[in-house]
């Protein structure tokens, strides 16, 4: 049976930062990912399911983007690599997410949720890193609706009705 247009079972974060960007630039640093309903109900976190950080200074931490709240209070700490709840991207690197709930349990984003990305400041001169924000269905690779949203640190996305 065909999957039905409007649910999706991924959520993909890509770093297309360009300006000053090369292998070992952190990239975007993402801190969480959360799923809300169109009424603003929380819905669950985002847990890696697939990472292609980009550079080798570009690893994250044990415990960053794992289906769980981010540590409080941390948001708006400007951030050194390898530090923190933090996931780098990496100048062109990517991450594939599922959303769970907070029995681990893998949820389906559907249209009309919105998708809550944070990015965590640099403090350094460097000009800031932008990821765009796409949903997939059963094939994250290529299953994946144009960008539903852009930018840098903190991007609302609305899922789409329609792929």
């Amino acid at each position: 049976m065909p999957e039905p247009k409007n649910i999706y079972q991924f959520l993909k974060v890509v770093d297309v930062s360009t300006e000053d960007c090369d292998s070992e630039q952190p990239g975007s640093e993402l801190t969480s990912i959360a799923l809300f309903e169109g009424s603003g109900e929380f819905v669950g976190f985002a847990r890696v399911f697939r990472n292609e950080s980009i550079g080798s200074n570009n690893l994250f931490t044990r415990d960053a983007l794992n289906g769980r709240a981010p540590d409080a209070g941390d948001e708006d700490v400007c951030v050194t690599p390898h530090r923190w709840n933090t996931m780098s991207l990496g100048c062109g690197g990517f991450a594939v997410f599922q959303i769970v709930d907070d029995a681990s349990d893998v949820l389906e984003i559907v249209a009309g949720q919105s998708i809550v990305v944070n990015e965590r400041p640099v403090c350094d001169e460097s000009p800031p890193s932008t990821f765009e924000v796409l949903v997939c269905g059963a094939n994250w690779r290529d299953d994946c609706q144009p960008k539903i949203g852009s930018g840098s640190g903190r991007v609302t996305s609305v899922v789409p009705e329609e792929r």
